[in-house]
């Protein structure tokens, strides 16, 4: 709900999800795991390794850059929005995101979307340290 921009105020449930999202370790969390992926597509795939684990490898080579910038600022200190925290979680966590196989969906278009939505949307307070 968040990364379709819901009202983080809406409920008690969403606002505890902001506070999980926004907090300084789950940040820091995701962005390790954007960084990781990127590194991932250097290395050789795994030949047993299950098919939702399986990445997509030219599409993630693609957007690089573009990665490590949702990287980068996911994992700064800086009030960012909360959309883009969820979609950033659910590309990260999701085995249905653009990230893994099996999806149509344009990486580029999700990143660059949860790019965008971190600089807009309803901030979280900043990050020092939790």
């Amino acid at each position: 709900m968040l990364a379709r921009g819901a009202d983080p105020m809406d409920s008690d449930e969403l606002s505890l999800r902001v506070g999980q999202l926004g907090s300084a370790r789950i940040r820091a969390r995701l962005a390790g795991a954007l960084r990781g992926v990127v590194e991932l597509v250097d290395r050789p795939p795994e030949p047993f390794a299950p098919p939702r684990s399986q990445i997509r490898r030219t599409e993630i080579r693609a957007n690089r850059a573009l990665l490590l910038e949702l990287a980068e600022r996911v994992g700064s200190s800086g009030s960012v929005g909360v959309d883009g925290l969820g979609m950033t979680s659910l590309l990260v966590g999701d085995g249905a995101s653009p990230l893994y196989d099996g999806t149509r969906r344009s990486l580029t278009v999700t990143a660059f979307t949860a790019l965008v939505a971190l600089e807009r949307g309803y901030p979280t307070v900043n990050t020092i340290d939790s």
